[in-house]
């Protein structure tokens, strides 16, 4: 429960910052909540907010527009929707901006900038990428 910090080599006393996140997909102890400081972001209802709320995430993670486009991101906007129904309908795990992030994070990685290649390579993953119910993507 200690960091040495380098440039002195002096040793710091803190407890570190943990950070847990959920998509509400289990239930977290009571007791253990209580000790906690709790931060809930709400998903967006509406497709314009859920837009606007998932493309303010791009760029808090530091990914431009120039990186990934509007036009890429609510392509994959319009499929995180699509699965979020139909998840909800089935009764199974719904996904979230923690997975939009994902999928905007592979497609940079493999073509950072390239609009037509990300599309093509979105299109390519679009059957298995959102769906957070392994049985059900296979």
């Amino acid at each position: 429960m200690s960091l040495e910090k380098d440039e002195k080599g002096k040793v710091i006393s803190k407890a570190p910052l943990v950070i847990i996140t959920t998509n509400e997909e289990r239930e977290l102890p009571a007791a253990f909540l209580r000790r906690c400081l709790v931060h809930q972001m709400r998903f967006p209802d509406g497709q314009e907010a859920v837009e606007k709320f998932l493309i303010d995430q791009r760029a808090r993670v530091f990914w431009s527009a120039e990186q990934v486009s509007d036009k890429v991101c609510r392509e994959v906007i319009g499929q995180l929707l699509s699965e979020r129904e139909a998840a909800r309908r089935d009764g199974l795990a719904i996904p979230g901006a923690a997975e939009f992030l994902d999928i905007l994070r592979v497609l940079v990685e493999l073509h950072a900038g390239q609009e037509a290649e990300q599309l093509e390579a979105l299109r390519k993953i679009s059957g298995f990428a959102l769906k957070k119910n392994l049985e059900e993507a296979a």
